[in-house]
């Protein structure tokens, strides 16, 4: 080969190098990872920056997102992310702190300790303007959307896994036939 080819095409396979994004065992410790179902087929991935939109059913809703706020509480060696604080901003009013009682004792987790981690603001709270400002700033920074459609014909719901890529977003993940119990089981690791 001629020294301007292999000029050129080092410069392709550097550019191409550049251009592939590989994790790092940081990475990996800085995801969440967790089975929505007993089959271990349905999996929701989150990273520790994620600000997440869980729309849709409530009662579906409200289960996910406690199940998502108590991974988050986990320590990191069983697939959590050990969080200092867990912040919800509740615009359906409806989140169940039972439910959180619940996912915490099936995974063995110090309710107490856990429970104050859990900062919980709903549309009708009063609060100071630093929390209000705080929470508009995460409105707007949504980077994960999880929609929770009831299906028309049985029990079953379907959920859409939606990412932020500029200024739409795009599917992620999509599962169909997903009950409230699926979601309900805890599969211990």
């Amino acid at each position: 080969m001629s020294k301007v080819i292999e000029e050129k095409l080092d410069t392709v396979v550097h550019n191409e190098i550049k251009n592939v994004k590989l994790k790092t065992a940081y990475d990996y410790l800085n995801q969440l990872s967790f089975t929505v179902d007993s089959t271990s087929n349905k999996t929701i991935e989150l990273l520790s920056t994620d600000a997440i939109c869980l729309l849709g059913n409530s009662r579906m809703t409200n289960i996910m997102l406690t199940k998502i706020a108590v991974h988050c509480l986990m320590p990191k060696k069983y697939g959590g992310f050990t969080s200092s604080k867990v912040f919800i901003l509740d615009a359906g009013n409806c989140t169940d702190v039972y439910q959180f009682i619940d996912f915490m004792k099936q995974y063995g987790l110090n309710i107490k300790k856990n429970l104050k981690k859990i900062m919980i603001s709903r549309v009708f709270t009063v609060l100071p303007p630093f929390v209000l400002n705080l929470g508009n700033n995460i409105v707007k920074n949504f980077n994960k959307c999880i929609e929770i459609d009831k299906n028309k014909t049985n029990d079953k719901f379907k959920m859409l896994i939606q990412q932020k890529q500029d200024a739409d977003y795009i599917t992620v993940k999509k599962y169909l036939s997903l009950s409230v119990e699926d979601v309900l089981t805890v599969i211990r690791k």
